[in-house]
């Protein structure tokens, strides 16, 4: 899209109410045109908005699909508003819904991925790899302060499987901060430069995480070659960077307290139940979150 994005990286909110209509349509136009500046225009402004760090971006969508909603089938404008209302509202990618059903039939139906009761199980204690009781885990780097060496002598890293060519790396970035009314934000920073500098080797060694600064990493690396005795592949953590989860795991919500806690129960309740319908359970989940989402102020 053509816009200034260093004009607005700085900016703690936008507010997005427009769309192109019949003032804009172009002489030689049709009814794709609609589709391109509006049904794609409008999310991809948004999620370009979400890539440069704005935190805070609203919709203010056209009452059409609403009080008219007959027109939707019929009138290509009024298609369009519902198209992009749809794409800036709590939705769950057909990617993501495959994936979750492979991953719910694998527990429940064919008997090749844990479940939460399962995983709860005394001898198991909550940490299926760790017990020696899965082959593979879909974890983050810091999990190599949970591993068992006694259980588990040797493993190794592994890029995450494709959906149809693309590929997504789930980030998981903690991070330190101050806070804007901290009462000593001199001594705060001294601290947080303290876990930058001489401190940095003493917190990998607890934490056990990818080391943020680049020039720490390789002896992270040697560091974690050493205590499990292989050269483990850390070029896939390294290139796993390049393809991060958007929108991420990380990212805040709308009424993001109710909304989290909602994907909170949604989760124990796909990992724990069998003979779910998936695609009902998420339809019930898109509903609850915009619920959640309308209450955002």
């Amino acid at each position: 899209m053509d816009f200034d994005r260093n004009s607005l990286c700085n900016y703690d909110a936008v507010i997005f109410s427009a769309g192109n209509d019949v003032r804009q349509f172009p002489t030689d136009g049709d009814d794709n045109w609609y589709d391109v500046v509006n049904s794609i225009g409008i999310p991809t402004f948004f999620s370009e908005l979400k890539k440069i760090g704005v935190p805070l971006v609203i919709n203010i969508s056209s009452y059409y699909p609403h009080v008219m909603p007959e027109l939707i089938k019929s009138n290509a404008y009024v298609r369009s508003r519902k198209n992009a209302e749809d794409g800036v509202t709590a939705q769950f990618p057909a990617a993501w819904q495959e994936g979750l059903q492979w991953y719910y039939d694998a527990m429940f139906k064919d008997g090749i991925a844990i479940s939460n009761p399962q995983e709860s199980a005394q001898e198991i204690g909550g940490n299926a790899f760790s017990a020696g009781r899965t082959a593979m885990t879909i974890t983050n780097s810091w999990y190599l302060c949970c591993i068992d060496p006694a259980t588990v002598p040797n493993f190794d890293f592994a890029p995450m499987p494709a959906n149809e060519g693309t590929i997504v790396s789930v980030l998981d970035a903690d991070t330190f901060s101050i806070l804007k009314g901290s009462q000593h934000p001199k001594e705060a920073f001294e601290v947080l430069n303290y876990f930058l500098t001489e401190g940095a080797p003493q917190l990998y060694d607890i934490y056990q995480p990818l080391p943020g600064l680049t020039a720490n990493q390789q002896a992270f690396f040697a560091a974690q070659n050493e205590k499990w005795g292989a050269d483990l592949n850390w070029d896939v953590v390294v290139e796993s960077m390049q393809y991060p989860d958007i929108p991420s795991t990380e990212s805040a919500l709308p009424n993001n307290l109710e909304s989290r806690q909602i994907v909170s129960e949604f989760n124990s309740r796909i990992f724990s139940t069998p003979d779910l319908n998936i695609e009902q359970e998420l339809a019930n989940l898109v509903t609850a979150l915009q619920a959640s989402y309308d209450k955002a102020k």
